[in-house]
């Protein structure tokens, strides 16, 4: 179930990598979300043995505590892109100084 859900999720940190950030950092925060992605499953499948032992009904209750927490940060943090130039996205990212 893990691995259905990683290969239907893998490409969307790429996706919002490239309509969030201008030219000139796509490249950096593209690999950098690349290895987040990547070291992030690899401490998942590497642990999840060790932690099944420890409690199977308290590893699955932990990561849906982290996928919860995740839904609702990506609800609160990330703006809808639909529509908008990335001038428009890039104000509303940016705290203004005024």
């Amino acid at each position: 179930m893990y691995m259905g859900s990683y290969a239907l999720s893998a490409g969307l940190p790429g996706l919002l990598v490239s309509e969030l950030f201008p030219i000139n950092v796509k490249g950096s925060a593209g690999s950098i979300c690349n290895f987040m992605g990547n070291s992030t499953g690899w401490v998942v499948g590497y642990y999840f043995n060790f932690l099944t032992e420890w409690s199977s009904a308290g590893i699955f209750f932990t990561f849906s505590a982290f996928c919860c927490a995740n839904f609702i940060l990506i609800a609160t943090m990330v703006p809808e892109t639909k529509g908008r130039t990335l001038e428009e996205i890039q104000a509303s990212i940016t705290p203004s100084s005024d």
